[in-house]
C-alpha cells in the first residue's frame, strides 16, 4: 500500500492503527485496491465502538486475500472483519475493481481484474 494512504488511514482511524498501551503500530502490507474495504470497516468499527477496544496487528494479503489480525472483542466485530476478507476475494488489490482469484507466477495467488490481470501477465 502507497504510504501516504496508509499514513491517511492511520491518521484517520489512530484509535485502530496504534495501540498505545505497547506502543505498537498495524503493519499494512496489501495494494492500494483494498484501501477502500479497509476504509469501509474502519468506518463501522468506529460506529460500534464508542472506545477504542480493537487494535489492529496487520493487515496483508495472504493466499491471495486480504487477512486482518485484531483482537477481536465481540462476535458482531468479527464478523465484520471476516466480511471484509471475504469482500477482498472479489476485489482486486491494485485497483479495486470486481476481480477474481488467479493463480500467477510461481503459483502465486493473486486477486485481480481483467485489466490487471493482463497487465500482470504481459510483464
Amino acid at each position: 500500500m502507497d504510504q501516504e494512504i496508509r499514513e491517511a488511514l492511520a491518521a484517520e482511524f489512530s484509535q485502530f492503527f496504534e495501540d498505545e498501551e505497547t506502543s505498537t503500530e498495524c503493519v499494512i502490507s496489501c495494494g492500494d485496491g483494498w484501501t477502500p474495504l479497509i476504509h469501509d470497516l474502519c468506518t463501522k468499527l468506529e460506529a460500534l465502538l464508542p472506545q477504542p477496544e480493537l487494535h489492529f496487528s496487520s493487515m496483508r494479503e495472504m493466499q491471495g486475500t486480504l487477512r486482518i489480525s485484531a483482537t477481536l472483542p465481540t462476535d458482531e466485530i468479527a464478523n465484520l472483519v471476516k466480511e471484509t476478507e471475504r469482500k477482498s476475494e472479489h476485489t482486486c488489490e491494485i485497483c479495486g475493481e470486481p476481480g477474481r482469484l488467479h493463480g500467477g507466477k510461481n503459483d502465486k495467488l493473486m486477486v485481480r481484474c481483467n485489466i490487471c490481470w493482463s497487465n500482470y501477465i504481459e510483464a
